[in-house]
């Protein structure tokens, strides 16, 4: 019997065979690990090869598959920890109830040095599915003397309603004690309960984007929701349009007769419920007398965040 082999060594291939492919605890643990910040199937496979650790696609899917599809336990405790190791002059807290979780609240120095220095005006941003839980992140920001856009504060919450963002917002005046010093809040129409941040800032004026202006008239006045033809949506869009651009009060006030002289129902009754009586938060001759210093929008805010979803899109805490 002959015990030698009658063909070519290759530990490569050695090594891919099932018995030595199999992913220890060890590998099993760091592969999950780098699953849960978003690194690539290849990205992995290649750093595991550079350990000695040979495996395959498939099995990377499989693993990739379920701690995206089955619930897993939070690690919230562990970012908490990690986030206040970085520097212990961090505020983190936890807002919750009844053993819930409803918040969290996290501010650097440099934030708040920034806010400091710049609190005039807040740029107030919600962003989504940034983490396991699909929990929104509102992001704060400031301008500073050069005009770059500065976080000021960072919070993730269980949901947008008026307590959560309330407490949110207390939060953020005790830890800031120069927010009273705030002359504006520039933030999109739809974000979380506006009478939480009125409430909260009451010496500040609440001011809607320029940018989600256009886009929710263009959402909201259409064929269906509205009872008119494509030719009438385009008359009415055209008329909001120019009630948001430079123009005076009086022009303004002239666009909105002309607006209602259009004897459209549907598009009358949408626009005195939702945007005539808010008309000094969004229409330019009424926010050309606010300490804005000529910032419509917060468009700045939204490249901000696509920064933050690049490298943190679906961590699980």
């Amino acid at each position: 019997m002959n015990s030698g082999h009658n063909h070519d060594l290759d530990y490569n291939l050695f090594m891919r065979l099932p018995k030595q492919s199999k992913i220890n605890d060890e590998s099993r643990s760091l592969i999950v690990k780098c699953l849960k910040y978003d690194a690539s199937i290849p990205k992995i496979k290649y750093d595991l090869q550079q350990k000695g650790v040979y495996t395959t696609n498939r099995d990377l899917y499989n693993i990739k598959k379920k701690i995206l599809y089955q619930p897993g336990d939070s690690e919230l405790l562990d970012v908490f920890n990690l986030l206040k190791n970085l520097n212990p002059n961090n505020i983190i807290k936890i807002v919750s109830e009844n053993n819930a979780l409803h918040g969290i609240y996290y501010q650097t120095p440099n934030m708040k040095d920034y806010f400091i220095a710049f609190p005039e005006i807040l740029l107030v941003d919600a962003t989504y599915k940034l983490n396991y839980y699909q929990m929104p992140v509102f992001t704060l920001f400031v301008i500073d003397g050069e005009e770059q856009t500065r976080f000021a504060a960072i919070w993730i919450v269980k949901s947008e309603n008026y307590l959560i963002v309330k407490n949110m917002c207390d939060l953020f005046k005790s830890y800031n004690d120069n927010n009273n010093k705030i002359k504006v809040i520039i933030a999109d129409k739809d974000f979380a309960d506006r009478h939480a941040y009125r409430e909260a800032f009451p010496m500040a004026s609440l001011e809607i984007c320029t940018f989600h202006v256009q886009q929710t008239f263009i959402r909201e006045i259409t064929v269906k929701k509205r009872n008119i033809n494509s030719t009438q949506v385009k008359v009415v869009l055209n008329l909001l349009k120019k009630n948001d651009l430079h123009q005076n009060r009086g022009t303004l006030l002239g666009n909105i007769y002309s607006l209602m002289a259009l004897n459209f129902p549907d598009v009358e009754e949408y626009f005195n419920n939702n945007w005539h009586n808010i008309r000094h938060e969004w229409s330019y001759p009424w926010r050309c007398k606010t300490t804005n210093f000529s910032i419509y929008t917060n468009n700045r805010t939204e490249s901000m965040n696509r920064v933050l979803k690049t490298p943190i899109k679906n961590i699980q805490i």
